[in-house]
């Protein structure tokens, strides 16, 4: 079994690049080459398989200098369920590794291969796999699990769900911190039937499945973000404050992250810039979360 091709040139993104704000040939180009630079400092394991797919395959770093049980951060990339790699994002987790973080990023099964439900799948399996791994190496039951655009709706699927965590041998408030970044969480009203069938909207629908909340959720967005020239730049705050409307109607504990002036590949890269405002609240939040 061979790991995931991880060929952007064949992505749809770069093919017709007119057609989006983000120049993402440059930003996957980037992506890759500080990965490669970031793996020579770091201790890790890449194009680890979870999984019976070659999609389902992860990136494992841990930080040069260990102190009792470290907390793990994951991050799951976007891509439309289309397209993404784990190696254009593990850069994003250099900041958490420098801290003192276990890194794990994660990769999944793309269309036309999967769609929903067998995607949120994935990211579960994904999770069982490092809770196993990882067990009495680091804190495997306080996750700090991030996703982008299609990995953010990816995580909101879980982290407010108990209906999956049994069936992977985890505990049920295993993602204790959800970082959501760019998503969307409400696919009503959506009849374009690529990722979800019509008749899937409502259980797909983050916002419409709320069975538990995980410790802290951290929901982030461009206030005028756009994906494509031709989109609604309220868009993605407008999936967002549902999101938030929805965690805080339940008493969850919710922080909203407007990232000011970020475009949505901008949203992605402040997750692991340590001046944003995203990064401070994700570290503040996981840095602390197992004294809390």
């Amino acid at each position: 079994m061979l790991p995931h091709s991880a060929q952007w040139e064949n992505y749809q993104t770069c093919l017709s690049p007119g057609l989006y704000v983000t120049d993402w040939a440059g930003f996957y180009r980037d992506g890759a080459r500080r990965t490669v630079a970031m793996r020579s400092r770091y201790l890790h394991r890449s194009n680890v398989f979870y999984g019976d797919h070659p999609a389902k395959i992860l990136n494992l770093y841990y930080p040069q200098h260990v102190s009792g049980s470290p907390p793990v951060v994951v991050f799951v990339h976007g891509g439309g369920f289309t397209e993404g790699h784990p190696m254009y994002y593990d850069f994003l987790g250099e900041e958490y590794l420098a801290r003192g973080a276990v890194f794990a990023s994660v990769g999944y099964r793309l269309r036309p291969d999967a769609r929903y439900p067998d995607t949120s799948a994935d990211l579960a399996q994904a999770i069982g796999w490092l809770y196993r791994e990882l067990d009495g190496v680091a804190d495997v039951r306080h996750l700090c699990v991030a996703g982008h655009s299609a990995g953010a709706m990816l995580t909101a699927q879980l982290a407010f769900r108990g209906d999956w965590q049994e069936g992977e041998g985890v505990a049920d408030n295993v993602i204790d911190t959800a970082v959501l970044i760019s998503g969307r969480y409400d696919w009503r009203g959506d009849m374009s039937g690529e990722y979800v069938l019509p008749a899937q909207a409502l259980e797909a629908s983050p916002v419409c499945n709320m069975s538990r909340m995980p410790a802290c959720a951290i929901v982030a967005f461009g206030p005028q973000e756009l994906t494509r020239r031709a989109g609604d730049p309220t868009e993605v705050a407008r999936y967002s404050q549902v999101l938030i409307d929805a965690v805080a109607a339940r008493q969850g504990n919710v922080i909203s992250v407007p990232v000011a002036g970020a475009n949505h590949a901008e949203t992605s890269l402040a997750f692991g810039d340590p001046s944003s405002n995203l990064f401070q609240a994700v570290a503040a939040r996981t840095f602390t979360a197992v004294a809390d």
